[in-house]
């Protein structure tokens, strides 16, 4: 058995490797075969920010995914939250239910059994506290709600308006906000638009 390690991925990731055997008596016997090198297992964790909490009781919610490259896929994955849950996806959107600061780790492993562990902090905020002046309720109402005016408000961008305006007057305002939001919705023209916010409201 011959262990050999390759200090650079050769062009294309595959080269050609050659054995050769010389008997005490008798001709040397050679076979080739190509393989496959692949670079060492790593990856990173992304994440997003303090996204609304999923339920009443919880604090915040955050969606974690993990880029791997290198080693052999396919690859596992065994998250752990601090709190006592795991997950096996790729991706996850967690939710917490106390705040402060959470160590989340991610345990990757491939194909042949290599792994490594990434871990990252998030630091979780109490939205009741985060009331401040916050954007007046009454402002939603002042948005135009012709066909492409409209669109700013429940598309790309204006989805993250509409988040950010929830999140920044607490729990408090969320449903006044949302009601708002759907009265809009309905007064739209366009079914399309409607459909969005219907999705983007579950």
């Amino acid at each position: 058995e011959v262990e050999h390690t390759y200090t650079s991925v050769p062009s294309g990731g595959r080269t050609n490797v050659t054995i050769c055997v010389q008997f005490i008596s008798g001709p040397e016997s050679c076979q080739a075969e190509m393989i496959t090198v692949n670079l060492s297992l790593s990856g990173y964790i992304s994440h997003s920010s303090q996204l609304e909490p999923l339920t009443s009781d919880g604090a915040g919610a955050v969606h974690f995914t993990i880029e791997v490259w290198g080693g052999l896929a396919p690859y596992s994955y065994q998250w752990q939250f601090g709190d006592g849950t795991i997950s096996t996806n790729h991706s996850v959107l967690h939710e917490f239910f106390e705040t402060g600061m959470k160590n989340v780790t991610v345990e990757i492993i491939d194909a042949r059994g290599n792994y490594i562990n990434l871990s990252a902090q998030i630091d979780i905020i109490d939205s009741d506290g985060n009331e401040g002046d916050g954007t007046k309720i009454d402002v939603i109402e002042e948005l135009p709600i012709e066909t492409n005016a409209f669109g700013i408000v429940f598309t790309g961008g204006g989805a993250l308006f509409l988040s950010t305006l929830i999140y920044s007057n607490g729990k408090k305002n969320r449903e006044k906000i949302m009601e708002k939001g759907r009265l809009l919705a309905k007064m739209s023209s366009s079914s399309v638009e409607d459909s969005y916010w219907a999705d983007s409201t579950k």
